[in-house]
């Protein structure tokens, strides 16, 4: 073979060569490149029976409505928020009822406080948080009045009237009104109020205006032991709800399905939510909800929006609701350069180790990763994410972190 033969022979093999070659590059660079983010956790159920132990221990309960023996999932979740509000201002009450009797021992209380330490006291203060806790107390003595749960107060009202006033009493449409300066309290009357009720009020009216120091004393130390009665109660039932809503917790995770290749890509409906609590993990396979039949309300076109799918912040978008859809549940197809919101919910319940995912999950400390796989069974796994019910000590610690270098710039 001629030199020239050879040379033309070996541009032809080097066009097809090249031509191949970049006929592959073309594929391979325009490939599906999926992955997934979680976007939110949550948890659903169904209709939930209540034992009756636990139905007796919400019904000791002083401060909380009553509860249904048969309630739905999210109605108990709400009821159980509900008592945690109620256990939390009773909490910060206590608390700030404790520090003033450390600091107004009732060995040192005088028989007629000055203006300013009756002013000092939380029921009576004129600091921002006064309106709360006033609120609170001044429910709970009132409350305790309504069941006559009061027996008697530690001094004759004759003895008090004595004593000089040192804030003024109205008194309009038979309801008594102290005025402490910038603020007021109201001390109303209930119909079911007997004679020593009646009494015990009017006593309690008078040693305030009076400042009649023992009577102020034991108001803040009833409140004191009845609280912390309460605030154990409110706990114990709220330990028995969580459990129950724990056992019948159905996961359920909103996550987003991208696509950041030229080619499109198919999800199976499918996925594994590996969640992690403590030295404790759970394996729950989660099947997409179905997909409403309306197209492209879920999709996001992702042109002209990110560039790689490092960029890709899940936190960032909202999820949609954790509501069934209407549709068939079907293999999802995400175009290319696009992204699909899915919701998709546990086919079982986290099971026997609930309680102990429950404690975890209190303090922000589970995990989940999710793993789906594509219609030709190549594994697809999201980054970990952290949730719970607070956020957890290492999430605060990035956020401080991150607050830290924005402010110091």
């Amino acid at each position: 073979m001629s030199d020239k033969s050879k040379i033309i022979l070996g541009a032809l093999v080097g066009f097809l060569f090249s031509g191949v070659a970049g006929f592959y590059f073309k594929d391979w660079a325009s490939r599906s490149i999926p992955s997934i983010q979680v976007s939110s956790v949550g948890f659903r159920g169904g209709k939930l029976e209540i034992d009756d132990q636990t139905l007796r221990m919400v019904k000791k309960l002083v401060w909380g409505d009553r509860l249904q023996k048969f309630i739905s999932f999210d109605d108990l979740i709400e009821f159980e928020i509900t008592l945690s509000s109620y256990e939390d201002e009773l909490t910060r009450a206590k608390n700030r009822v404790d520090e003033w009797l450390r600091n107004h021992p009732e060995s040192d209380m005088q028989r007629q406080m000055r203006a300013a330490a009756i002013l000092s006291s939380p029921f009576v203060s004129e600091s921002d948080d006064a309106v709360e806790y006033t609120a609170i107390m001044g429910s709970s003595f009132f409350g305790e009045l309504r069941r006559r749960n009061i027996k008697q107060v530690p001094a004759e009202i004759a003895d008090i009237k004595e004593m000089d006033s040192v804030f003024p009493v109205f008194l309009t449409g038979g309801i008594k009104t102290i005025h402490f300066g910038r603020s007021s309290i109201r001390f109303p009357t209930y119909e079911n109020f007997g004679e020593k009720e009646h009494l015990i009020l009017e006593t309690v009216v008078e040693a305030f205006s009076r400042g009649h120091g023992p009577t102020i004393h034991w108001f803040h130390n009833y409140f004191s032991r009845t609280s912390g009665s309460e605030i154990t109660n409110i706990r114990t039932a709220r330990e028995a709800l969580q459990a129950k809503l724990a056992e019948e917790a159905i996961l359920s995770v909103n996550a987003w399905l991208i696509n950041n290749g030229g080619q499109p890509t198919v999800f199976q409906p499918s996925f594994l939510g590996q969640i992690k609590f403590g030295d404790k993990n759970a394996d729950l396979i989660l099947e997409i909800d179905a997909l409403d039949s309306r197209p492209n309300e879920n999709n996001l076109q992702l042109s002209g929006v990110i560039e790689d799918k490092s960029d890709w912040i899940g936190d960032s978008v909202d999820a949609s609701p954790f509501l069934s859809r209407q549709g068939s549940t079907r293999y999802v197809n995400v175009p290319p350069q696009s992204a699909i919101s899915v919701s998709m919910s546990a086919k079982s319940k986290i099971g026997q180790e609930a309680d102990t995912f429950l404690k975890f999950f209190d303090v922000g400390a589970t995990t989940i990763q999710l793993v789906g796989l594509t219609s030709n069974d190549a594994a697809i796994a999201s980054p970990t994410v952290e949730f719970g019910r607070i956020a957890s000590d290492k999430q605060r610690e990035k956020l401080l972190a991150a607050g830290a270098d924005l402010f110091s710039e």
